[in-house]
């Protein structure tokens, strides 16, 4: 289970680096909403993230998981790996997403900052999809002595590594290279956003082969029951 769980990590680092520069971002665009004189705060920009991630759930449920099961045929339309896998890749596809919009909003210069909402809603539903895909997976294969602490060990664990790792990570660019100045107008966040998507990408190619190679539990004690059996 290991390296499952540990591909979260490097997912979460990505995360909380969206969402830290997101009012940054936010800071040097344009908050007006549309043509009106009302501003966005910069910081309510993270609040869609919470918003799209609060909303996924019942959408997920009520309404994704039986066309999920209409075309597979499989209860839960998905498997729990593919669910994290699907998070995993959204992680990517926002990075990807975020790099493109800075650098459109550090050649426009008054571009909106509504802008930024695609991509930080596209983390949301990552966030949910890989976190309770791996909360599931957890409650499934932990020990059943340990199940009373499956649901904090991607919580609280893996989330807090990373974004301790994320803080190293800033600390490293500031000193390697210029990329992240104060005025973010003068740096390259746009190119941090593709060096971290670079990271997930190498990290989901892991996550593909750990989940490729990962015998579920239920099938593990199938084979030990058949193996007993036999004369």
């Amino acid at each position: 289970m290991l390296p499952v769980w540990a591909t979260f990590v490097p997912f979460q680092l990505a995360v909380s680096q969206l969402r830290s520069y997101v009012a940054v971002q936010a800071l040097q665009s344009n908050t007006r909403l549309f043509e009106t004189n009302f501003k966005i705060p910069a910081s309510f920009h993270d609040v869609f993230f919470k918003l799209v991630a609060a909303m996924w759930i019942p959408i997920y449920a009520k309404f994704l998981i039986p066309i999920a099961q209409r075309i597979s045929g499989r209860e839960g339309g998905i498997t729990v790996l593919q669910r994290v896998g699907t998070g995993l890749f959204l992680g990517v596809v926002s990075l990807v997403m975020a790099g493109l919009v800075e650098e459109r909003r550090r050649m426009v210069s008054s571009m909106a900052s509504l802008w930024l909402v695609p991509h930080i809603t596209v983390a949301g539903v990552a966030d949910k999809m890989a976190l309770v895909g791996l909360v599931i997976f957890s409650q499934q294969e932990f020990p059943e002595r340990m199940r009373g602490v499956a649901w904090w060990v991607p919580l609280f664990l893996a989330r807090g590594m990373g974004y301790s790792l994320a803080g190293i990570l800033v600390s490293l660019v500031h000193i390697v290279g210029y990329w992240l100045p104060d005025d973010q107008n003068q740096g390259k966040l746009d190119s941090y956003f593709f060096f971290i998507a670079g990271i997930l990408i190498i990290n989901f190619v892991c996550f593909l082969y750990s989940a490729k190679k990962y015998e579920y539990r239920c099938q593990f004690e199938v084979k030990q029951e058949e193996a007993t059996d036999e004369p």
